[in-house]
């Protein structure tokens, strides 16, 4: 039941993986076999966690670690806490979810679990680099390097060479260095190098939309175009709403830069649909700039102003959320363009009609 139940979930089975789990759970239990229930429980909040139930996940999560705690079972312990900082990750706690994946650090590296210590501090980086602390996330990541070859998981040797991408073109981007983010394609291509692509065609999808948006960040846009059509392909096939989100707007950005505004207006409105209705304010902030970037550049002041607001609101909705004051001033590094641009389209306006409101509005 505990293997039917994994399966069914990797197969998109959810509902039948979450009866074979349940009752994998009760059998535990009626074997007062606290080592299976723990495992079990842990897996049953994997599954709500795939139909979209977080509080369940928790719940489970909590219910498990604390079975973990009273069989010293530090892997274990190291598993739920992870899982239970995902989930406060992905309610915007950062705080709390740093916390709690360091705790799950402490107890993989009591364990001497490789493969759960790296997983740690993957997702310690994670945070960091979503914050804005790009040097430190790739030091995490550097890091971790290690206990993932000696875990000998080529898929999880993949996601970490990824990051690895990902934080050396952030730390490209807020440095403006070329070497590091030619250091990130080369991280990226090796993340495929040691991906299985028959059976994970999604992250493969993912990688090469890294690797599209590193070259638009190096200007070289018919490159660019490549992997990100090809990525737009397997995002397509493999139903990635949220891969395919993100791939549009970099679409968006290539005809955007070379001065197709009409093509780039097409990808950013797309996305924006796309990132509503998957009610990601994490992503909708930038398209929206972008967006105004093309009224901008087509003399649509108006239509600038507007989606230059809409892009201020989405950050305000994230930043409000982020608890701790240092976070707030890493996640609004790559932000300030935002402000930059309204102020600066404001004041064209004031200096056309020269109204004391518009020079208020710029205050």
């Amino acid at each position: 039941l505990y293997n039917s139940g994994k399966e069914d979930r990797l197969k998109g089975n959810i509902e039948k993986s979450l009866l074979n789990l349940t009752e994998a759970v009760n059998i535990a239990r009626k074997m007062a076999s606290q080592e299976h229930e723990v495992k079990c429980l842990r897996q049953l909040s994997m599954s709500h966690w795939a139909k979209k139930a977080p509080d369940a996940f928790l719940a489970l999560n909590i219910e498990a670690s604390n079975i973990a705690k009273k069989l010293e079972d530090r892997k274990e312990m190291s598993k739920c806490l992870s899982n239970i900082g995902m989930y406060y990750f992905e309610r915007k706690d950062y705080g709390r979810a740093l916390n709690i994946y360091s705790q799950a650090l402490e107890q993989a590296e009591e364990a001497r679990s490789s493969e759960d210590e790296a997983m740690c501090l993957n997702n310690i980086s994670l945070i960091l680099m979503h914050l804005g602390f790009y040097e430190k996330s790739a030091i995490y990541l550097e890091n971790s390097l290690g206990s993932v070859e000696q875990s000998e998981n080529t898929y999880f040797m993949s996601q970490t060479l990824n990051n690895l991408g990902q934080a050396f073109r952030n730390k490209g981007l807020f440095l403006d260095s070329q070497s590091d983010f030619i250091r990130a394609i080369d991280f990226f291509n090796q993340a495929l190098n040691f991906l299985p692509k028959a059976d994970f065609k999604k992250t493969e999808g993912k990688i090469l939309n890294n690797i599209g948006k590193t070259y638009l960040d190096l200007e070289k846009y018919s490159t660019a175009r490549h992997y990100l059509e090809e990525a737009l392909e397997i995002s397509e096939k493999t139903r990635d709403e949220e891969a395919r989100l993100h791939i549009l707007g970099n679409l968006g950005n290539c005809y955007l830069k070379v001065g197709n505004y009409g093509k780039a207006r097409k990808y950013f409105e797309q996305a924006i649909v796309l990132g509503k209705k998957l009610d990601s304010t994490r992503t909708l902030w930038e398209l929206f700039f972008d967006l105004g970037q093309c009224s901008e550049k087509e003399g649509d002041y108006d239509s600038a102003r507007s989606l230059y607001e809409n892009a201020l609101e989405a950050i305000d909705r994230t930043r409000v959320q982020i608890i701790a004051d240092d976070f707030k001033a890493g996640f609004m590094r790559n932000k300030f363009k935002v402000y930059e641009s309204l102020v600066d389209l404001l004041f064209r306006l004031y200096e056309k009609e020269k109204r004391i409101e518009k020079a208020k509005e710029i205050f």
